[in-house]
């Protein structure tokens, strides 16, 4: 029992970090996404020219924060939800009804790694590049397959959590 409780703290402490960890990538992505979008309107402007690979860099980094953040917001269940149904059921069927979610969050998130992986393949096969950058395809595509194991991670963290709640 002594050494669940420490592997569960253990486990716990390794999702905190991952956790921060994300929240910092996030956070730096962020403020390039930013300083990107800002210098391009800046250069616009002054001098009458664009930097053509903004656009490119700034949509690759908006996916990568989008799939990041929905992994975070689903260790604390922060997705917008419709609880109306929730809330009318009795509580035993809280349990049930975050492993229905359970499953069908992580058959979410397994057709979008399978797939990610699959158009990851795809593109190193094809040897595809980016336009301005010529930047291997399969780098910014790796943001699906890794943001959806972040979800199904975080997703199954939040689960457990709400499983072991007790009498609430």
């Amino acid at each position: 029992m002594a050494g669940d409780n420490r592997k569960e703290t253990e486990m716990k402490k390794i999702l905190n970090v991952l956790c921060k960890v994300e929240l910092v990538v996030c956070s730096v992505a962020m403020c390039v996404m930013v300083f990107l979008a800002a210098g391009n309107v800046i250069a616009r402007k002054l001098f009458n020219s664009s930097w053509s690979f903004t656009e490119e860099l700034t949509c690759a980094l908006f996916i990568f924060i989008t799939m990041l953040g929905a992994g975070m917001l689903s260790r604390s269940n922060g997705h917008i939800s419709l609880d109306i149904v929730t809330n009318l059921l009795p509580k035993p069927f809280h349990k049930p009804l975050v492993a229905l979610t359970m499953i069908v969050v992580s058959l979410v998130s397994l057709v979008l790694i399978v797939s990610g992986i699959r158009m990851v393949i795809s593109e190193i096969r094809s040897g595809q590049t980016t336009p301005a950058l010529h930047i291997k395809e399969w780098i910014y595509g790796m943001t699906i397959p890794v943001g959806a194991f972040f979800i199904l991670v975080h997703s199954l963290e939040w689960c457990i959590q709400e499983l072991r709640k007790k009498g609430e």
